[in-house]
């Protein structure tokens, strides 16, 4: 219980900072996938700062703080690969 009240916290936390055309769908264990269409690396990485920004915020769940962290790597097409495999692992790459 306590674990699902902080992933959704987390999950309504990274919504918050992406962009109306952006999403963020759940791509396995420990791992998601921001993806946005038709944008620039600099738009991309000011959504990259919130998210570095919010979630070095504590979440509170009842008493407790949790203190959470996260890595975002980056990729752009057609630059940084053409299919989604080169892009995952390019942002994988990349991933600070």
């Amino acid at each position: 219980m306590f674990g699902d009240q902080l992933l959704q916290a987390v999950s309504l936390a990274l919504l918050s900072c992406l962009e109306e055309d952006q999403c963020w769908p759940d791509w396995g264990e420990m791992n998601s996938l921001s993806l946005a269409a038709h944008t620039s690396q600099a738009a991309l990485e000011a959504v990259a700062s919130r998210i570095l920004t919010r979630l070095r915020q504590p979440f509170r769940i009842g008493l407790i703080e949790v203190y959470t962290g996260c890595a975002i790597g980056i990729s752009l097409a057609p630059r940084h690969g053409q299919d989604s495999e080169s892009l995952i692992r390019t942002a994988d790459t990349a991933n600070v």
